[in-house]
């Protein structure tokens, strides 16, 4: 008998897309109350941490002795901007995953159970792209130390700009093997360990087609992002409100797809 490939088939490009439009569109009001509510939240905190600290610097300077209390709140609001942007992004993952059948409020009621699992999972994120960006570095360094005795100085400064991209380049294909693990948790309730290996087996399957899916994703969300920044005052929100939550549910395509397969 022929040998079976391991490779997993998944659904093309354009029908990813066209579904993950479809459950924007079909719940635009759902996704902009998830996205909105918590950037809401986190810009009166920004502005009440300014007021903190301009207050605090002013209260200090006339009475000519410096107090603990305004670095006290200001830190208190700092967290608290935190753990609303972890909350977030815990409702947004879990809104993507059950958005036929829950309401906004019912997403970040749910997003608390999740918190510590989103917490880890960001550490996780950060050990992975500090390897992945520490072994790239090493790399450089290896590369750079050989080329230097080999090849002109005109060429070793074209190649050392090309060598600056490795250490980016082995962050993202490390961290692509766990890009899944958010709605493993959100949809069964898995421990942050066991997330972390369904993510990685669902990726393993068929790395090269989810690196180069993530990889158009990535720069369409990227080049809109940038697009809509130049938009005066509320460029940010809008990338924020539009591209964050539809990037997310491709995701969550890409995932119940290869789940699927």
């Amino acid at each position: 008998m022929p040998a079976t490939s391991s490779v997993k088939k998944m659904d093309p490009i354009s029908k990813s897309y066209h579904d993950t439009l479809e459950i924007y569109v079909g719940s635009f009001s759902k996704f902009f109350g998830v996205s909105f509510i918590p950037a809401l939240i986190s810009f009166l905190l920004g502005v009440a941490f300014i007021g903190n600290f301009f207050g605090s610097a002013l209260l200090n300077s006339q009475s000519h002795d410096f107090s603990t209390e305004g670095i006290w709140i200001g830190g208190l609001v700092l967290i608290t901007i935190f753990v609303v942007q972890i909350l977030g992004i815990c409702a947004l993952y879990y809104m993507t995953m059950h958005h036929e059948r829950i309401t906004v409020m019912h997403a970040f009621e749910q997003s608390v159970a999740f918190f510590l699992r989103f917490v880890g999972y960001g550490l996780v994120f950060v050990i992975v792209t500090a390897t992945g960006t520490l072994i790239g570095s090493v790399v450089i360094g290896m590369i750079a130390g050989l080329a230097l005795g080999m090849t002109s100085w005109t060429l070793n400064s074209g190649l050392f700009g090309w060598l600056s991209l490795i250490p980016a380049v082995l962050s993202a294909a490390l961290t692509s093997f766990f890009i899944f693990t958010g709605f493993s948790i959100v949809e069964k309730n898995n421990s942050l360990k066991t997330a972390l290996k369904a993510s990685y087996d669902l990726v393993r399957s068929s790395y090269v087609t989810v690196v180069i899916r993530l990889t158009l994703i990535y720069t369409v969300a990227g080049i809109l992002t940038f697009l809509l920044t130049r938009v005066p005052i509320i460029g940010s929100l809008l990338s924020l409100l539009i591209i964050t939550p539809f990037s997310v549910i491709y995701l969550s395509v890409l995932y119940r797809d290869l789940a699927k397969s």
